[in-house]
């Protein structure tokens, strides 16, 4: 029997633990915003690229989401449209 890599368990344990540590650190990297001095280079470079940490951190949470092994999967495929659609929402204008 051969195992190609894409459906290797290592292979998907890494992309799971990958798409962690995506969303992880695109959360905190946006929520530090609120904890920065506001005169500060770095608050005002995170303040403007906000929508791109949450972007990636959708990314990460979609990656992480196609990738978990759940044993029900009706709650498996309900928690990535739920994912899928907060992905959605960051392409809608927000700006009105």
């Amino acid at each position: 029997m051969v195992l190609s890599q894409s459906n290797h368990p290592i292979f998907m344990s890494n992309l799971y633990k990958t798409g962690l540590v995506i969303a992880a650190t695109s959360f905190v990297a946006a929520a530090s915003a609120a904890f920065l001095l506001r005169n500060l280079f770095l608050s005002t470079l995170v303040n403007q690229n906000v929508d791109l940490f949450y972007a990636i951190g959708a990314s990460g949470l979609d990656l992480f989401l196609f990738t978990i092994h759940i044993y029900v999967t009706e709650t498996k495929r309900t928690l990535q449209h739920y994912g899928h659609l907060g992905s959605l929402d960051l392409l809608l204008p927000t700006h009105f």
